[in-house]
């Protein structure tokens, strides 16, 4: 009777903890979802930021070639104008300009 009680309580405790164990409360389960979904969301994150980052490098890359191109083609632009100076001050009959006078020429109008 009460020891009946008593023990058919305990059954029944250990029987709603095993339940309760078993399956996670919604508040738990929620819980889950959201970090999970947060996990993925930074993994997302991550990837692209390392894509980013190749892309960065790339860019990167190809602005010094241009900066090297750049640079060869100002020194080409100085010999010609140099030597269309010179072509000129021979026909005038003048003494053909410095390299360096044309540089700082080409970077003025730059």
């Amino acid at each position: 009777t009460i020891d009946f009680l008593k023990t058919k309580i305990v059954t029944l405790q250990n029987q709603n903890r095993a339940a309760l164990s078993e399956r996670p409360a919604p508040a738990v389960e929620d819980l889950q979802r959201r970090l999970d979904a947060a996990v993925q969301a930074k993994d997302k994150a991550l990837h692209r930021q390392e894509e980013l980052s190749v892309q960065l490098q790339d860019l990167q890359m190809e602005v010094g070639d241009l900066r090297q191109e750049l640079t060869q083609a100002r020194a080409e632009v100085a010999r010609l104008a140099t030597e269309l100076e010179k072509a000129q001050h021979r026909e005038n009959g003048i003494d053909a300009p410095t390299s360096t006078s044309v540089l700082l020429a080409v970077e003025e109008l730059e």
